[in-house]
């Protein structure tokens, strides 16, 4: 599994503290990620939400360290990324970091951990951000099913009760709840049992130099992990249930509990997910039933866990949900058959060792965190125990759509929800006879190297065994319906080709259409030779809707729009690939670029290194677009594309290193405009530029936008106010992240796409660089003044344009 020249050093510290250290010796950043053994489950019966409040509260200041220098704080200002979550049994934290940050990102969160300081007046503070969130999450269809199969849970199981928290459930002005806060973050944050994962591109033993007293701080005083058993789930199959959820698609999801045998349900899900999405569906596709699969691991503890498989439906197939049991049934015993073998599990080593050097620092964190004391063994056992639950009718079936329900339950949210048989239908018998997991192809090409002709430049990783491809034709991106249908075409090849660790996308770039390659060395051009006739031929002319079809938290669905409006619609009219385009490749491999220029020679495409003048990337007018979403929230998003040249680019960067943190103190926690804001330095295909979002339980669009503009108002009149002092800080951030290679593979791969676009790719970062240091505050100050009130935007929200 690890790649060639990583490490791994295990020791524990005392009885309560396990550390795993990943030497990763081309790893481009550094990760940490940390598990407390409890959670909400934990937390007292009478304050719901206990547990996550706390969470949240470490991150508001802690004894050694004042709320702006605490571990958001530090993580942004080095520009790196950090996160938690409260789940049932665990309490996760991680942060990725450049190297550097290392010991001052782990000093910072430690401190936090250990002495947080849950001042009065701060708690008061994030309980309005507990509740904002929590009105969030009341329309996210995920936390609605997951509150819906709680009813049907054992009362005394943690995972049958409210655990999300609201302004109700959190009185913080009483002693009774400071009691209790503080006994919980005794019992969990001091004395209960941590595991510890670093990933490092230093070796543990000279790492562990600096970290070790900080490491003997935290495993003071701690248990042993805890091993009994939680009460039994107890989930009660015996009536189908009917959820209401506005605006939502039609999917039936079928719940199963596994009291015991559980323990590979985690790793189960991630190595069936392929199967189902492949597999599965196309067996239902040609019973007539057009539908798509998807795991959910809804808790895990022990030997126990509860997993949802939700099946989106079209109109027409809804009728036939019924037989959707059966078919789990008859899949899940001939993957039993056919996939649980050592044959598939080598199958499934294979691709994870080829899709590893792909992963970022903290995806590998996160993946051994959750696999510290798991073996392989466990799947078979997990698996019988899946088929024998199903099997004996132990399976919840909850029908989601936007149909009326009367009745109203109250599980922390409130719930329609009603008791509801399944229409009768006739069982669907599938073609499952063939081994589920695919043959592999040959990948390796036999063609003669040919001179590349496009751009060839030696990456900014240090690994040799990744590249990366960019294939970009100018003016060739299609409508955006006959784009879905070619993305369709490239879903078998992008799936297999994951699978032997290449990424494979075909994206829009403004005008312009890209095909992007990041990964494995040895079979990317095999990739490509398949890849090819499969875009030159004649293109399906698709269907275009009238608006994306996207799921899930309205800023998401904003953000997953965004690209799609970034753009006028008569800008994309290309009906077929031209027989010319630019191309760039990242790699150490000279072979590569050979085998390459003989992929495209074969392919009578004609490749240059540098991509013909364009226009700039997005529409140069300012522009409301309005996305109809349900619910009553209001979200939107703004983002200005970074001006043309240097100078600017480097302003939009810098913009982009010092406004998050100020943005997330005013509009967050000063002001309490919603949970759910950010906004920061972005690229999207082909553009870059500053993205600010806000979803809001309580202001519309307009009350939005006038925040917005007061926050940069009050950030132009702050950045002239930086000291000397300050201003060398922000811009020496900058210029160490210049400097790297940037957060993983694909990040620091798009970074240096961008900067070929721009045609800036032979002298990045130099020329940022130098354009960094002739910046002052005062040109900084005036270049977001220019942002604020004449720079070409794009807003995209949920509510119209107050103003026409």
């Amino acid at each position: 599994m690890l790649a060639s020249g990583e490490q791994v050093h295990r020791e524990r510290l005392g009885a309560g503290l396990e550390l795993l250290w990943l030497h990763a010796p081309h790893s481009l950043q550094a990760a940490l990620a940390l598990e407390l053994d409890g959670g909400s489950h934990d937390e007292p019966a009478a304050y719901p939400g206990l547990a996550h409040f706390l969470e949240h509260m470490v991150f508001r200041g802690s004894r050694g360290y004042a709320v702006g220098d605490g571990l958001m704080s530090h993580v942004q200002q080095v520009g790196g990324s950090v996160n938690a979550s409260t789940r049932g049994s665990r309490t996760l934290f991680h942060f990725q970091v450049a190297e550097q940050a290392l010991l001052s990102a782990s000093e910072r969160l430690f401190d936090q951990l250990l002495e947080p300081l849950l001042d009065p007046a701060l708690q008061r503070a994030e309980r309005e951000v507990i509740d904002a969130e929590f009105h969030l999450r009341a329309t996210d269809p995920d936390t609605l099913i997951d509150a819906a199969v709680g009813t049907a849970l054992d009362s005394a199981h943690g995972a049958a009760g409210f655990h999300a928290g609201n302004r109700d459930s959190l009185p913080v002005e009483s002693a009774d709840f400071q009691q209790a806060l503080q006994a919980y973050h005794r019992m969990v944050y001091r004395q209960a049992a941590v595991r510890l994962v670093v990933v490092s591109a230093v070796p543990a033993a000279e790492g562990l130099r600096a970290l070790r007293p900080l490491l003997q701080r935290v495993a003071q005083d701690r248990q042993s992990w805890r091993l009994a058993p939680p009460p039994i789930l107890g989930l009660d199959c015996s009536q189908a249930l009917h959820l209401n959820i506005n605006g939502s698609s039609l999917h039936h999801v079928l719940v199963v509990a596994v009291e015991s045998q559980a323990q590979g349900a985690t790793w189960l899900v991630e190595l069936l997910r392929d199967n189902a999405s492949e597999n599965l569906a196309a067996r239902l596709l040609e019973a007539g039933i057009e539908t798509r699969m998807r795991l959910r691991v809804l808790h895990a503890q022990g030997e126990q866990a509860l997993l949802a498989f939700d099946f989106s439906l079209s109109p027409t197939c809804w009728p036939q949900r019924g037989a959707l049991r059966g078919v789990l049934v008859d899949w899940l015993r001939a993957c039993q058959s056919h996939v649980l073998d050592e044959g598939w599990l080598a199958h499934m080593r294979e691709a994870q060792h080829w899709q590893w050097p792909l992963c970022n620092a903290l995806d590998k964190a996160q993946y051994l965190l959750e696999r510290m004391d798991c073996a392989e063994p466990v799947y078979y056992a997990s698996f019988a125990a899946w088929l024998a639950s199903i099997e004996a009718g132990q399976c919840l079936e909850i029908s989601v759509d936007a149909r009326a329900v009367s009745q109203r339950t109250v599980r922390g949210f409130e719930l329609a929800l009603e008791h509801a048989p399944l229409p009768f239908t006739q069982p669907i018998t599938l073609r499952l006879g063939a081994a589920p997991y695919p043959l592999d192809r040959e990948w390796r090409t036999a063609l003669s190297p040919q001179l590349w002709s496009g751009m060839h430049i030696r990456p900014q990783w240090r690994d040799p065994a990744v590249a990366a491809l960019f294939l970009h034709w100018v003016d060739a991106a299609p409508s955006a319906g006959r784009l879905r249908a070619l993305q369709g075409l490239l879903l078998p090849l992008q799936r297999e080709a994951e699978r032997i660790g290449v990424r494979l996308d075909l994206c829009q770039s403004g005008a312009a259409l890209n095909l992007q390659l990041l990964g494995n060395v040895a079979v990317m051009a095999g990739v490509l030779q398949q890849a090819l006739p499969l875009l030159q031929a004649p293109w399906p002319e698709g269907v275009d809707e009238a608006s994306p079809k996207v799921a899930g938290i309205a800023l998401r669905q904003l953000l997953q729009a965004l690209p799609g409006f970034m753009h006028p619609a008569d800008s994309h009219q290309a009906r077929q690939l031209p027989g010319r385009c630019s191309g760039l490749l990242l790699c150490h491999d000279d072979a590569l670029a050979g085998q390459v220029g003989a992929i495209c020679a074969t392919q009578a495409l004609q490749v240059q290194a540098v991509v013909p003048g364009e226009a700039s990337a997005t529409a140069t007018d300012r522009r409301w677009q309005h996305l109809a979403l349900p619910g009553a929230e209001c979200a939107l998003l703004l983002f200005v594309a970074a001006p043309v040249g240097v100078i600017g680019q480097a302003a939009w960067r810098l913009l982009g290193q010092c406004l998050p943190d100020a943005f997330q103190r005013q509009l967050r926690d000063e002001q309490q405009l919603g949970y759910a804001l950010f906004c920061g330095y972005r690229q999207f295909d082909g553009c870059a530029g500053l993205l600010f979002a806000v979803q809001s339980a309580r202001a519309d669009a307009t009350a939005i936008w006038q925040a917005l503009d007061s926050f940069l108002q009050a950030q132009v009149r702050r950045i002239t106010e930086l000291t000397p002092a300050e201003w060398q800080v922000i811009g020496q951030h900058l210029r160490n992240q210049l400097q790297g290679a940037g957060s993983g593979l694909h990040d620091s791969a798009q970074t240096q796409y961008h900067a070929w676009l721009s045609g800036q790719v032979q002298a990045y970062p130099q020329a940022l660089l130098a354009a960094l240091d002739a910046l002052t505050p005062i040109d900084l100050a005036d270049w977001l003044e220019h942002l604020r009130t004449r720079s070409p935007h794009l807003v995209l929200s949920s509510a119209a344009c107050p103003w026409g």
